[in-house]
């Protein structure tokens, strides 16, 4: 499994929409934290100052907007390669377990999806922190935050290479992983709604998870990541064994 993560990671420093996805996570980073900043200069202006103070937890992770739909196009394009380029048909035939060769694919897609939430964290707290300042919350929510964001992070991979895996076409990896994260933030939208009842499936949702996770948490955030592994297991556990009996050609 060790040279299909060489592989993979060799290709993926190579890849140029990869890069390109880096450069617009951190061009997101800046035009948020500069937003932010302006709204909190305009309110001191309105003699409202103290209601503009911003700590760096309430948007440093503002990348959990939109990071499923920027990591399902990038790992669609990336591993969609794999099928159309008969890559993906080679390493079983070089001796590569199914299962080896589904959690290298998953491996890449959650390396390549933390960096582009990284490019935005990192270029949001160079701005935002000689600007607004830096954290204000307890350190134990700090943690719960970045491990939570972290699992929603991954939880969307799991879901995404379950797709790329068992889609024998890179165009239909695509419209299905895009088609999966913009059904799962209207489900949300329309579940915070009515959250008394269906709270739970909206923690469930990485996209329902957003909407904590980017302003810095709530009452819920403790329990955000046992909801994000529990559905990582799930999704890694189904696409392996779907992926085992599928036929490569």
């Amino acid at each position: 499994m060790t040279n299909l993560l060489s592989a993979y990671f060799s290709r993926l420093w190579k890849d140029k929409f990869f890069w390109l996805a880096m450069l617009f996570m951190a061009g997101l980073g800046v035009f948020l934290t500069l937003n932010q900043y302006n709204s909190q200069q305009l309110l001191q202006r309105r003699d409202l100052a103290e209601t503009a103070s911003f700590a760096l937890e309430d948007y440093c992770f503002s990348f959990q907007w939109v990071i499923g739909g920027v990591a399902a196009l990038t790992s669609s394009l990336f591993l969609g390669r794999e099928y159309q380029d008969g890559t993906l048909r080679n390493k079983l035939i070089a001796g590569h377990s199914r299962t080896a060769v589904y959690l290298a694919g998953l491996g890449v897609n959650i390396f390549s999806s933390l960096l582009l939430c990284a490019s935005c964290f990192l270029f949001s707290c160079a701005i935002g922190i000689p600007t607004m300042g830096g954290f204000e919350a307890p350190a134990k929510t700090i943690l719960l935050l970045c491990l939570g964001n972290l699992l929603a992070v991954v939880a969307y991979c799991s879901l995404f290479t379950l797709i790329e895996m068992l889609s024998s076409s890179q165009t239909s990896s695509i419209i299905l992983t895009m088609l999966v994260f913009l059904g799962m933030l209207a489900l949300s939208v329309f579940l915070i709604g009515r959250l008394t009842v269906f709270q739970t499936m909206v923690n469930l949702l990485p996209t329902g998870q957003a909407f904590s996770l980017a302003g810095g948490g709530d009452e819920f955030l403790p329990w955000l990541p046992l909801y994000s592994a529990g559905l990582i297991a799930l999704t890694t556990l189904i696409g392996i064994l779907g992926f085992r009996k599928k036929d490569i050609v």
